[in-house]
């Protein structure tokens, strides 16, 4: 479940970044995640609708993900608007 955390700090600031370039709506977002990191894409997946309803601004929004081998990392890499 820690998944749902940092998706949701990885939205906040996706979204405060937006609100910064007067974007209203963001297109994606994705994610860096090291496979030593601890963190499971899947539920990264699992979780996003969840996000998506609480920030309007990833209402349509997609969610991106690349694994780096041998990371233990998690960045929030690219923001599209």
């Amino acid at each position: 479940m820690h998944e749902l955390g940092v998706l949701r700090m990885a939205a906040r600031a996706a979204v405060r970044a937006a609100e910064q370039n007067n974007v209203k709506a963001i297109k994606f977002f994705t994610l860096e995640i090291g496979d030593e990191s601890g963190f499971v894409p899947l539920f990264f997946e699992k979780y996003f609708p969840i996000i998506r309803e609480e920030f309007p601004a990833l209402a349509e929004a997609e969610l991106r993900m690349e694994t780096i081998s041998g990371g233990r990392q998690f960045l929030l890499k690219e923001i599209g608007y």
